[in-house]
């Protein structure tokens, strides 16, 4: 690959990173509520390493996954330490979907 397509992707993958970053902030002000779960869509994220690198790049929890036919999710914390009643899904951004709630 030439240098000047490298540059070029690595900075596509630099503003990609920030936009995400930008949603999950705006997402979590809005919403006002710790994340308990994200929900990692498989037609974003092919596999449940490629969930967990996002996870982790973007300062989530990413250790054990639980995988559905639809999607990966990523406990956060214990859904015990959550209010009953409280939870609510919110989209954070494109494939990626949280679960939140009111701690205890």
């Amino acid at each position: 690959m030439k240098l000047g397509k490298l540059s070029s992707k690595l900075a596509l993958n630099s503003l990609s990173w920030l936009i995400d970053e930008l949603k999950i902030v705006f997402a979590q002000r809005r919403e006002r509520l710790p994340i308990q779960t994200l929900i990692m869509s498989k037609d974003r994220f092919k596999t449940a390493q490629a969930a967990k690198n996002w996870a982790k790049e973007h300062n989530f929890k990413f250790g054990k996954v639980d995988e559905t036919e639809n999607s990966f999710r990523l406990r956060q914390f214990n859904p015990d330490q959550c209010k009953r009643g409280s939870f609510r899904t919110f989209r954070i951004a494109e494939g990626i979907q949280a679960v939140g709630c009111n701690k205890k």
